[in-house]
Order: C-alpha cells, then structure tokens, then sequence
C-alpha cells in the first residue's frame, strides 16, 4: 500500500467554522483533485442558494520528513 504523503486542508465558511476537515492522498494528483471537487460543489451550491456565501480557505500540504509543509502551487 502506498505511502500517505499529501493532504487537503480545507475550512469551510470561515465566518461560523470552528472546524476543517483533512484528507489525506497518496499522490499531489489526488489531492488536486479533491481540491478542485470541494471547490466546484461549493461554488454551485452557493450559486444556486442551496447555502450562504461564505469565505472559504484550502491548501495542500506534503509529508516532508514527519511534517505537513505548505506545497507551493506555483511551483
């Protein structure tokens, strides 16, 4: 089984959240693609007043030697 070396940070509506959800992807790939999930159903429900606007903040992070580091996405 391979290695657990990338995460999704994500919290939701910053404005009343005390929580943030994190999963964790094998590859930078993976992650990526949740990211880009999370993000579209958000955005939809939003747009169809299914929810309130509210701020959101995510990021992926790498395993680097025992500890979760930012990935630079313009890298």
């Amino acid at each position: 089984m391979s290695e657990l070396k990338y995460r999704v940070n994500f919290i939701p509506a910053l404005e009343v959240s005390n929580e943030s959800i994190k999963l964790e992807f094998t590859t930078e790939f993976q992650a990526k693609q949740a990211l880009d999930a999370m993000t579209i159903l958000l955005l939809f429900m939003q747009d169809n007043a299914m929810m309130n606007d509210f701020s959101n903040a995510a990021w992926i992070e790498k395993l680097v030697n025992g500890e979760w580091e930012a990935v630079d996405e313009k890298a």
